[in-house]
């Protein structure tokens, strides 16, 4: 027979109890129990028949999946909640009962396509590496990009102690004193330090599109939703559109 079980973290976050983290604290604080029995981190349950309990109120996996994609405005941070206050992505997504979460992350002064669900499955399998799901990012450098930080980039770069994925980069915009440099990637650049010197400075650092879904001639804040699961992660150019 199929083993239907999770970890119950993730049943939890699943069901808008709380995020995976804040899960596992109300598992090592005692509050959570798996058919009357106080469970502890690491623990698996079967949707379908354990009885899951949060300070002795049942707890039932939602039947909603929800799958969003936002433009994500500046100032706002990629999570569901933020210790020191700072506005959070989800406060921009209404009418939705169901716990929701971002897939991914933006920097808090990036902007861009940020898909956002409640589907688990979904989720993990667009960022899971061997997917190789692609990111758009479009960044202006002024006053200009060398054809040797366009290689560089291409081929990877070094950040924070690691070598970024290689990359497709193009030019599709120069003037007098920019240029807009696309750059599609599998992995997440920080499109803040990709490699320019430092004479040269950064603007508009976006991300146009997420796993084939793109964010153009949309307003930042604005977001479109469904609730049919978009084509498979890899393939997701020929999915429906959010």
């Amino acid at each position: 027979m199929p083993d239907n079980k999770i970890r119950l973290q993730k049943f939890l976050s699943e069901a808008g109890v709380a995020s995976r983290r804040k899960s596992e604290e109300l598992i090592a604080d005692g509050v959570v129990r798996v058919n009357n029995r106080i469970a502890k981190i690491g623990d698996s349950v079967d949707p379908k028949k354990d009885t899951v309990t949060v300070r002795g109120r049942r707890v039932f996996r939602t039947g909603n999946l929800h799958y969003i994609l936002l433009n994500k405005p500046r100032g706002y941070v990629t999570t569901t909640d933020d210790e020191l206050g700072r506005k959070c992505v989800t406060e921009l997504i209404t009418g939705v009962k169901e716990r929701i979460y971002p897939v991914g992350r933006l920097d808090r002064a990036s902007e861009g396509a940020l898909i956002m669900t409640n589907d688990g499955e979904f989720a993990n399998a667009i960022m899971h590496p061997s997917r190789h799901v692609s990111k758009t990012y479009r960044v202006t450098v002024r006053p200009d990009i060398t054809k040797g930080q366009i290689e560089s980039l291409s081929s990877g770069i070094e950040l924070d102690g690691r070598m970024t994925a290689p990359a497709d980069v193009s030019v599709i915009d120069r003037q007098e004193d920019r240029a807009v440099v696309e750059i599609v990637q599998a992995d997440t650049p920080h499109v803040r330090s990709s490699g320019t010197g430092s004479s040269q400075t950064q603007e508009n650092g976006g991300r146009s599109s997420q796993a084939g879904k793109s964010s153009r001639g949309t307003v930042p804040g604005s977001y479109g939703a469904g609730n049919k699961r978009p084509a498979c992660p890899g393939r997701c150019e020929e999915g429906v559109t959010l």
